[in-house]
């Protein structure tokens, strides 16, 4: 990373890995590489080298292209280099470069902070090397894991093994002989587990109590100077207060207000939201335009516009809690996916989102109005149980924010079925969802047609149920912050039911049956962080063929605490003059707040899933009477 004029961060990556054997070129046949997205990429090539002493270069076809979603939600250039017919013995080697410059950063000097840079592949990492060349002529001097200069902290994590090497321009970190990085399957915090390392400006004091202490400082002082309450929003405040008695009232007014009637750059694609984009800025303001055109300095700005980005339209709502009279605080976090021991001094540049406290009673509650799709009474689920800091001018605190109870993101599933004799069912299906459950789906169809949802709703069920056949399918609410969100749809599923000679059999659980093993490795290194509590609700109702009657049915077995804090509890009944199966299936996850459970539980929480996935499974058998009842 050069600091001198062209600023620009500079990567030379080279990569070599050995297949040993028939299942590593299976296993290898796609090798990728990832790069922020706002850098440029150059100097690629790759090359396949072979045990008799040949090779053969990959040719631009073989190395493809494109854009993805990383780890951590942000969008990544990726390459990926197609190994033509990988064997047992072959060397696969590429390289590449990447620079990132001041046409890439519009703020110049942002340059000197890079939150992460990760080291780690998903093949042992034999040498990482990070060089920083600072242009003020200070030396580097040690500290407890980590250089730095007065202008710079270079410090990294997991790796304890760090070499430091000093230049009067700057210095090296080095890292050798890494061990592979395989991320798991719901696995928390990437950068609590992975080798990473950091560049950014700290106190001079370089130690994690001033360098809080400062931050703390500046970030309470700035936030109360933004949501000062003027005139016009106090006047505001009482409009949307009139008639309202409870604290609960009070701030959901106020709350849905920052919603509903505030442009939320980041959600907002309408017409007037661009001409809020386009509008000209004041000129103290042109300094803070960001990605989502310009975000303003202040709550009255906010209001005054009724336009901002997910932390502007929380600006103002913090504004209007302070005019009715309430105690807030700035409560500044990182996702709980990306970091969580943040009470280091490389915590601060993670804690990019806002969330607003209020006190309510003696107690404090959070409240985020710019996460524009969450319900009043929730926070953003990738947010729920994160780490976080109270933002004070006296002393700040770190503190863990609230995870919201199972009963607030629920799904209610209904069916009403008829089964043919050949094994066919038919019937209508409609599928409700609240709280993240439906926040989650909302998300990711925001900008994408109907039919996009429609699609991949069909082609999952397609992979539970092999013989669906779906009709009329439709979404309410999909588009809209209303909730909940529903679909609806008719369908066929052929061989739903197996003939066994004089028998069917079939498993009633419609909604769960058929769903892949959650957990299926034999060990795991990692803990595991379900997103947030949930329940589930199904209630399905099957007409059973004349001619058949029920051979010894049961219902499954209670699995877990039977759905308290993590379980199913299930119910089957007949009623013989309508011939109607009723099941019922009850599960709740995280009934008792705890979504998050440390790798040594790994084996119970397995089993416990293959029994839920065994109960989901539970099978009746039908058999044909002679004769038909009347």
């Amino acid at each position: 990373m050069d600091m001198i004029e062209p600023a620009q961060m500079e990567t030379e990556r080279f990569f070599r890995a050995k297949i040993y054997s028939a299942a590593g070129a299976a296993r290898f046949g796609m090798i990728e590489a990832t790069c922020p997205e706002g850098q440029d990429v150059s100097d690629v090539a790759a090359r396949v080298l072979h045990p008799d002493g040949t090779s053969r270069e990959l040719s631009e076809d073989e190395i493809g292209r494109g854009e993805v979603i990383g780890a951590n939600g942000v969008p990544v250039r990726r390459l990926r280099f197609a190994l033509p017919t990988a064997n047992a013995g072959d060397i696969f080697e590429f390289r590449l470069r990447t620079i990132k410059d001041k046409k890439h950063q519009r703020s110049f000097y942002a340059m000197t902070s890079i939150p992460a840079i990760f080291p780690q592949e998903l093949m042992p990492v034999r040498e990482f090397r990070f060089s920083y060349f600072n242009h003020v002529g200070s030396e580097f001097r040690a500290t407890v894991g980590s250089a730095r200069t007065p202008r710079v902290f270079i410090s990294w994590a997991n790796c304890p093994d760090a070499e430091v090497k000093y230049r009067p321009d700057g210095g090296d970190v080095v890292m050798r002989n890494l061990p592979a990085f395989e991320p798991e399957k719901l696995m928390p915090a990437l950068l609590d587990h992975r080798v990473w390392l950091s560049a950014m400006q700290i106190h001079p004091e370089g130690n994690s109590e001033a360098q809080w202490a400062m931050w703390s400082t500046y970030m309470a002082e700035r936030f109360a100077k933004s949501t000062t309450p003027d005139p016009a929003i106090k006047a505001r405040c009482a409009e949307l207060l009139q008639g309202a008695k409870t604290d609960d009232e009070k701030l959901r007014r106020l709350y849905d207000f920052c919603q509903n009637e505030i442009i939320n750059f980041r959600w907002d694609e309408s017409a007037e939201a661009l001409a809020a984009k386009q509008a000209p800025l004041k000129e103290t303001q042109q300094w803070q335009r960001r990605g989502y055109g310009r975000p303003l300095s202040s709550a009255h700005d906010v209001l005054e516009t009724r336009a901002g980005g997910p932390n502007e339209n929380t600006l103002l709502f913090a504004a209007l809690a302070r005019a009715a009279g309430y105690r807030v605080q700035l409560w500044a976090y990182a996702p709980k996916s990306l970091l969580t021991r943040i009470q280091t001094p490389y915590g601060s540049p993670f804690l990019g989102l806002r969330t607003v406290g209020v006190e309510v009673g003696g107690v404090w509650r959070c409240f985020s109005p710019g996460d524009y799709l969450v319900p009043y009474g929730m926070i953003d689920w990738r947010c729920e149980g994160a780490s976080a800091f109270r933002c004070d001018s006296k002393k700040g605190e770190f503190i863990r924010l609230p995870i919201g109870p199972a009963e607030s993101s629920q799904v209610q599933r209904k069916g009403r079925f008829t089964l043919l004799p050949d094994g066919t069912l038919q019937g209508e299906v409609e599928e409700t969802y609240t709280g993240h459950l439906a926040v989650e789906r909302k998300e990711r169809y925001w900008r994408q047609d109907e039919s996009k949802a429609a699609a991949d709703f069909r082609a999952a069920l397609f992979k539970r149920q092999p013989g669906a056949e779906v009709e009329a399918l439709s979404y309410a609410n999909l588009h809209s912050r209303q909730l909940p969100l529903a679909v609806r749809y008719r369908v066929v599923v052929r061989g739903f039911a197996e003939r066994s000679g004089a028998r069917l059999v079939f498993a009633p659980s419609y909604f769960a049956s058929g769903q892949p093993a959650l957990f299926v490795d034999s060990q795991r290194k990692y803990p595991i962080q379900f997103p947030y509590a949930w329940q589930e609700h199904d209630d399905v109702e099957i007409v059973l063929p004349d001619g058949f009657e029920l051979d010894n049915p049961s219902a499954p077995a209670v699995v877990g605490d039977g759905g308290k804090a993590l379980g199913a509890s299930y119910r089957i009944q007949f009623d013989r003059r309508s011939r109607v199966l009723t099941y019922r299936r009850d599960f709740v996850l995280g009934g008792n707040g705890i979504t998050t459970f440390r790798a040594e539980a790994y084996p119970l929480v397995k089993r416990l899933f293959e029994a839920f996935q065994n109960a989901d499974a539970h099978a009746i058998c039908l058999k044909v009477v002679s004769e038909l009842p009347n």
